[in-house]
């Protein structure tokens, strides 16, 4: 998702509605914070599966060794 695809279904919601994220093992959390993460696309995904069950698609970037900048939301 992008941050225009993200605003575009924001939109749909009012204003002072609750945004959360899920919890660490269940229930829901406040979001914190939105920053910058440097990831490296697609790290953990490979010819349409996922290589490793317990990884989300993207990897952590280091400074020099990143594909892009993601806005990470946290809670």
């Amino acid at each position: 998702m992008t941050v225009k695809e993200l605003r575009e279904q924001l939109a749909n919601y009012p204003d002072e509605q609750r945004v959360v994220v899920s919890g660490y093992e269940g229930g829901y959390d406040n979001v914190k914070a939105l920053s910058a993460q440097k990831i490296q696309a697609n790290a953990n995904w490979k010819d349409g599966d996922k290589m490793e069950w317990c990884f989300g698609r993207h990897s952590m970037g280091e400074d020099t060794d990143y594909t892009e900048i993601a806005v990470l939301i946290g809670g």
